[in-house]
């Protein structure tokens, strides 16, 4: 739903093949059922502003058709249990 584009602004859009991603731009992707983070956090619970972002204990892969694609983080953002 979120790209941000190479130039650093950040894009409300679906990405779709008319719209796609380009070179240089990163997809933000929101997803549920990543497993464990650490540290832990309370279930329903979010990060406070400040502490330590969870990360996933398991590796995450993404791919773009048949192209891996780099997995800058995963884990629970600030605000969002």
């Amino acid at each position: 739903k979120l790209k941000v584009q190479e130039d650093q602004t950040t894009v409300e859009t679906d990405i779709t093949s008319e719209d796609p991603l380009r070179p240089g731009d990163t997809a933000v992707v929101l997803a549920t059922g990543l497993g464990a983070v650490d540290p832990q956090v309370a279930t329903g619970s979010a990060p406070a502003v400040g502490d330590p972002l969870p990360k996933t204990v398991n590796e995450v892969s993404a791919r773009l058709g048949e192209t891996a694609a780099e997995v800058a983080f995963a884990g629970l953002a600030q605000g969002r249990p």
